[in-house]
């Protein structure tokens, strides 16, 4: 069955729809490059909850740097970016802030999503400059 909401004072405190559940919080991680089945990085989040393939909605774009994916921010002209969706341990946060280069690269941010139950979770968003990279289209491979 599907997971209880975490109950807060604030809901502020959650903005990803972070959830309780068996004394663990569970985030949900929206995964779009070397984090998904298949990939290289995948090993780090193998043994969490794979909920569904999804797609974000139209806000976004992806650039392909020569060696991973880069999500960006694109409200005039996005795209609606597919990749996975988990629930993910908070404790994992430490091991893929340090993979994904947050702060310097990436920043932990609100994904917004097309997804029945969850529209929103937390995803890396790249913050550099994209000018020199070709843009992936709706999907990395």
């Amino acid at each position: 069955g599907a997971l209880p909401r975490a109950r807060s004072a604030n809901d502020s405190e959650w903005p990803h729809g972070s959830r309780h559940y068996q004394g663990l919080t569970m985030t949900p991680l929206f995964v779009y490059g070397t984090l998904k089945r298949g990939y290289r990085n995948h090993r780090l989040i193998e043994d969490q909850t794979f909920i569904s393939e999804v797609s974000t909605e139209p806000v976004y774009r992806l650039y392909d740097n020569g060696h991973y994916p880069c999500l960006v921010a694109d409200e005039s002209s996005g795209l609606a970016i597919q990749g996975e969706l988990y629930l993910i341990e908070e404790r994992l946060f430490r091991h893929l802030d340090r993979l994904e280069g947050v702060p310097d690269l990436y920043l932990r941010e609100t994904v917004l999503l097309q997804h029945e139950e969850y529209h929103r979770a937390t995803g890396y968003v790249y913050i550099q400059d994209v000018s020199a990279f070709v843009e992936c289209g709706p999907c990395w491979v």
